[in-house]
């Protein structure tokens, strides 16, 4: 089993993938008639989800739109993972996002009308001067904050700060802090800096370092990765992976995992996709042993 593992994450996988991308299949446009129904009750799924969640936002802002929403969305995914001297593990998760577009205007006004009452006793030279430095680091940097209910085996409650900045066409850096509770009370943050560099139209590499803490076991962890993103279609991409994960788990902070892998996506239609990651683990507790895993994910994705 072990050697036939290895044969499908060395050999196998990364031929099958390729051989896949020489073949630009188009999505069929005859398609059985259950498909053809199962996309039209999907459609239905989206449009109600959308019309729902207008309501909620002219009920919250009490303003009434003419606009059609469609940003809100629903996630489904299920996983199989093999891995050596592990059992095999099945699992799937859940995740829905709702757009409030009112709300986000509303507030947006407040804060906009904030600036203004501070900038009103002052020298008109400086409002300019001012204003002109907010246009330019607007053009270039975003600010988003998020917060809401993730639903999965331990449901939770998240804010989320993320402020990304554009250097040039080519070079961006991305800040990402969140804060969870958790029902019993537990308290967890994740910092993310990534660093992310367009090499072109098919290619990009991003740096990205993660710290989390665990407030309940005051876990700390650590995790260093490096990813090429290799887009072969519009339908595909290779993501080709290196991390390491740091942490002070049962000891003192040390590193603790070492890992190499890729992922293949393939969408095979809008709506539905699938993905292989095959990995190389080098990790303490087997005495930095080379281990083998493969996952196979297959998701689906209500929305836009």
């Amino acid at each position: 089993m072990n050697n036939l593992l290895r044969i499908i994450l060395c050999l196998v996988l990364p031929i099958f993938c390729f051989a896949l991308h020489t073949v630009q299949a188009k999505e069929d446009t005859n398609s059985s008639s259950s498909i053809n129904k199962l996309e039209k009750k999907l459609a239905n799924v989206y449009l109600f989800l959308n019309k729902y969640t207008k309501k909620i936002d002219e009920k919250i802002t009490r303003n009434k739109s003419t606009d059609m929403f469609q940003n809100s969305s629903i996630h489904l995914e299920t996983y199989y993972e093999i891995k050596e001297k592990d059992k095999n593990k099945l699992g799937s998760s859940f995740s829905y996002h709702f757009d409030f577009p009112l709300l986000e205007k509303k507030l947006s006004y407040v804060f906009h009308n904030n600036f203004k009452k501070d900038t009103e006793n002052k020298d008109i030279t400086s409002i300019n001067k001012k204003t002109s430095l907010i246009k330019k680091a607007k053009k270039h940097t975003r600010i988003k904050i998020k917060g809401g209910l993730k639903i999965n085996n331990k449901p939770y409650l998240y804010l989320r700060v993320k402020l990304k900045k554009e250097y040039s066409n080519l070079w961006e850096s991305n800040f990402k802090e969140e804060i969870q509770f958790t029902k019993d009370s537990d308290f967890h943050t994740i910092s993310t800096l990534s660093l992310q560099r367009n090499i072109n139209y098919f290619l990009n590499i991003n740096n990205t370092n993660t710290y989390r803490w665990d407030d309940k076991d005051k876990i700390s962890e650590f995790i260093n990765a490096l990813e090429l993103k290799h887009k072969l279609s519009y339908k595909k991409t290779l993501k080709y992976r290196v991390s390491i994960n740091t942490n002070n788990d049962n000891s003192n902070m040390k590193v603790k995992d070492y890992n190499v892998g890729l992922e293949y996506k393939h969408k095979t239609r809008k709506w539905l996709y699938f993905k292989l990651e095959p990995r190389i683990h080098w990790e303490e507790e087997n005495n930095f042993k080379n281990e083998y895993s493969l996952r196979f994910t297959m998701g689906m994705i209500i929305g836009k």
